[in-house]
């Protein structure tokens, strides 16, 4: 079961391209001079989701690029931030029902409960071996395994399950 933050990985790619097609290797020392550059493209490129340019979206402005500085200086850029902000808050939603139907198109039925079992032995980091329960092996082995607490339902203690 993945457990990454997907869309980070995918902000962090598109940083190290960037570095890359700026001429700075990962094994590049001086990969740091590039970033405020690569900072300054990211937040001045329109962005697919928001339909809109994230410093336009934040600040109401558009910033100023270094090639900008050959533009008109008397040019103003007046934005109706309000407008703007309700604007990329239907396109941010557009989009999330999007990524929901293709995600649910896709998805597989979630796979069903096998159980009851005993949790054996704690492992550390979220995982715990596990076996069958006493009475209820489904074939002539008895079922022996590791899962994380994610993949496990309620349980109940035998010690005080057998007292009653």
């Amino acid at each position: 079961m993945p457990r990454s933050n997907g869309q980070v990985e995918r902000y962090n790619r598109t940083i190290l391209e960037a570095l890359r097609s700026m001429g700075a290797d990962i094994d590049n020392n001086k990969w740091d001079q590039h970033t405020t550059n690569i900072q300054q493209g990211i937040n001045s490129t329109i962005n697919k989701t928001s339909a809109a340019i994230p410093s336009e979206v934040f600040f109401g402005y558009r910033i100023r690029m270094n090639s900008d500085k050959i533009a008109d200086e008397h040019e103003e850029n007046v934005i109706d931030v309000t407008a703007l902000r309700e604007k990329v808050d239907e396109n941010i939603k557009r989009d999330a029902e999007r990524q929901k139907n293709s995600f649910d198109s896709k998805r597989k039925e979630a796979p069903g409960y096998n159980g009851p079992f005993q949790v054996t032995e704690v492992l550390g980091k979220d995982r715990y071996k596990i076996s069958d329960m006493r009475g209820s092996e489904r074939s002539s082995k008895v079922y022996n395994g590791t899962t994380c607490a994610e993949n496990m339902k309620s349980w109940i203690r035998i010690e005080n399950h057998s007292e009653m």
